[in-house]
């Protein structure tokens, strides 16, 4: 398992969302479990999240319960870091923009960012964009959280599943989005779509992966792969086991052919005394 570097701006956010994502809900207590007790800020990044609107919270009893939003699971599946950098850029765009005390601090990490980019300037308390800018002034780098891959994945299996998408479709889309072509070439490898199809088609297994899921299939297939490399390593020690006995058995026929004459004589010196001793 890769560690987290929770230094990492971001990934702290990043973490509660993808773990409230797999979940209908999480208590205080038990999220908070889930990260290292070196992560003093989590009880911020919450309440930044939901400044953000991407997590609500509700009070149960003596139980604080956290959730999910629509606007959360559609983060998951965009990329966090690409979506707080579109929203910042347009609320500068479009509204004067002041940043203030309530302001979260990844939203002041992206406006820093986007300032030091020549993107943005301050204007005594506000923010502008800078005259014709854009926000993507050069063609996007592959970016794509693995946080978020299955995501991904499950929505172009789901979109194959039920549109017929014509390949020269998907293959433009291959060719100008870096997420779909990321993903499209990773099904084309593993076999989870037909290659070439017209309309693009799943396979057998694709369909398999679309009534369960990526996540699900992943974890199964990597089970299933440890348990053979262990049945593997188990034949393999049992092939060694019986190679080094037949070995070790070759070397004693060796050994007895080549000083049977001598073992016959001691054998028989030793029946002899054997018998000589029982007389007297």
């Amino acid at each position: 398992m890769n560690r987290i570097d929770y230094q990492k701006p971001g990934n702290i956010e990043k973490k509660i969302l993808k773990t409230l994502s797999e979940r209908d809900s999480l208590d205080f207590r038990s999220l908070r479990a889930s990260f290292p007790l070196s992560v003093t800020s989590f009880e911020k990044r919450c309440n930044d999240l939901m400044s953000l609107g991407l997590i609500k919270k509700e009070r149960l009893e003596d139980e604080t319960i956290y959730f999910i939003t629509d606007q959360g699971a559609q983060v998951i599946t965009q990329g966090f870091d690409k979506w707080i950098r579109l929203k910042v850029f347009n609320e500068i765009r479009n509204e004067p923009y002041v940043i203030t005390k309530s302001t979260p601090s990844i939203e002041r990490l992206t406006v820093r960012i986007l300032e030091s980019e020549g993107k943005i300037y301050l204007d005594g308390n506000l923010y502008k964009v800078v005259p014709g800018q854009k926000l993507h002034t050069k063609k996007p780098t592959i970016d794509i959280p693995s946080d978020n891959l299955d995501g991904l994945i499950d929505k172009v299996i789901n979109d194959i599943y039920i549109m017929e998408i014509p390949f020269h479709h998907m293959a433009m889309e291959k060719t100008h989005k870096h997420e779909i072509r990321h993903v499209m070439n990773y099904l084309e490898d593993n076999n989870i779509v037909e290659v070439n199809s017209d309309p693009v088609k799943l396979t057998a297994l694709g369909f398999q992966i679309y009534h369960i899921g990526h996540d699900k299939w992943r974890k199964e297939k990597d089970r299933e792969e440890l348990i053979g490399e262990n049945i593997k390593n188990v034949h393999l020690k049992d092939k060694l086991d019986e190679k080094s006995k037949k070995i070790w058995k070759t070397k004693v026929n060796y050994w007895y052919s080549e000083n049977e004459k001598i073992i016959n004589i001691i054998v028989a010196a030793i029946t002899v005394l054997g018998f000589v001793i029982a007389i007297f």
